[in-house]
């Protein structure tokens, strides 16, 4: 916790933040020199854009040229480029909270608050052995950790909340309330849809089925709420938008924001093989909801339901390997299989791969990648988070297969 608290200390005495944007307005008069791009950061994109964007009822929130206005208000010039608001209007709920709050006062508790929540629900799983407590401090040390804090990204908030649910799950008895709980956590969970399809997935996996009712209510009365704001344009914005959510189909304003050949995934492989980003996006796809929709219907095979750990390591080495859009903070995901695969006490050999493996994706993965100065290194370094990746799984499948 202590270096969770200096890094955050320290990453925000040197990011230069953007302006605050409020309903009103944003704080920079036009003409003001542009901040340069680098401090753009994706917490207060997420941030302002959702507070300055979603009380103005007379645009769509997902619409291109609403984000187009944004950024010009926003830096106080036209600009020709901007980062995509992807997240689903669930965000909102889960963002609320810091909307008062200036951008690096919200960013700092933000990720406080996330680094907290992380640690509270890794605990259980990263005692559980030797191996698990030394993958917790690598990576608390590692470049992914740096690239989480300084980009104020919420992967320690939902691997929280998918440990949590966990927590839920394994070897309690059921009852009415956990299962609302459940399905209340996965609804919100529903601002991020890839880390809503894993847990739901999971969550079917278990022979939980039940958590979805609730869940589709907090669904439900989001859009609900959202089209009565927006009116219902926003729905097919929306579908557009993630529809071309790779730079060959997106629009060019989005280009600089989409950097996949840092992501370590199966999507970076393809593109160094030479696929274009629009192919490499749609086969990623596609192994992602195949491998999710398989394991929520593996019950139905095997007639029983999937032990809830295993359940939640397989989709998030799913999500890890395949998830189209996959940004280094989210390489955190692959404590979650290599935890179930360490407690298993499979002995050393396994624990050497699962080291070896975490090592590779959190200190060589997308976050090295992005800090790395050398083009060549940084080529490399996806493709050696994605093969670290492979020897989590196949230590993972060693032990669930027993």
């Amino acid at each position: 916790m202590l270096a969770s608290i200096a890094m955050i200390a320290a990453l925000g005495m040197t990011i230069r933040f953007a302006p605050d944007f409020w309903p009103s307005g944003s704080s920079v008069p036009a003409g003001t020199r542009l901040i340069p791009r680098p401090q753009i950061q994706d917490f207060a994109f997420l941030l302002n854009y959702a507070r300055g964007q979603f009380p103005d009822r007379d645009s769509s929130p997902y619409a291109v040229e609403t984000h187009r206005r944004f950024m010009g208000k926003w830096l106080g010039e036209p600009q020709d480029w901007s980062m995509c608001f992807g997240w689903s209007p669930t965000v909102v709920a889960v963002m609320a909270p810091l909307f008062a709050l200036p951008t690096p006062a919200a960013w700092a508790l933000f990720c406080l608050a996330s680094a907290i929540l992380f640690l509270v629900a890794a605990r259980p799983f990263a005692t559980s052995s030797r191996g698990a407590t030394v993958v917790l401090r690598l990576a608390a040390a590692s470049p992914c950790a740096i690239f989480i804090i300084g980009n104020g990204q919420t992967s320690p908030l939902t691997t929280a909340a998918l440990l949590a649910g966990v927590r839920l799950l394994d070897g309690e008895r059921r009852s009415a309330w956990r299962d609302i709980a459940l399905g209340i956590g996965l609804g919100l969970l529903t601002f991020k849809p890839p880390v809503a399809i894993l847990a739901g997935a999971a969550l079917l996996a278990s022979g939980r089925w039940r958590p979805m009712l609730p869940a589709g209510a907090v669904v439900a009365a989001v859009v609900a709420a959202t089209t009565l704001w927006f009116g219902p344009q926003w729905i097919g914005d929306y579908v557009r938008l993630l529809g071309s959510y790779d730079t060959d189909s997106c629009d060019p304003i989005f280009r600089a924001g989409f950097v996949p050949w840092i992501m370590s995934n199966l999507r970076s492989v393809l593109l160094m093989a030479g696929a274009p980003d629009g192919v490499a996006s749609s086969v990623s796809s596609a192994c992602f909801l195949g491998c999710c929709g398989a394991l929520a219907l593996a019950p139905l095979v095997l007639r029983r339901p999937i032990a809830p750990r295993v359940a939640l390591g397989s989709a998030a080495m799913a999500y890890c390997l395949f998830a189209p859009h996959l940004s280094p903070s989210e390489d955190i995901a692959i404590l979650i299989p290599a935890w179930v695969a360490l407690a298993g006490q499979p002995g050393a050999r396994v624990t050497a791969r699962v080291v070896s493996g975490c090592l590779l994706v959190l200190f060589a993965g997308g976050a090295t990648a992005w800090l790395l100065p050398m083009d060549f290194l940084r080529a490399l370094a996806p493709l050696a988070g994605f093969c670290g990746k492979l020897l989590v799984a196949a230590a993972f499948a060693e032990v669930s297969s027993r």
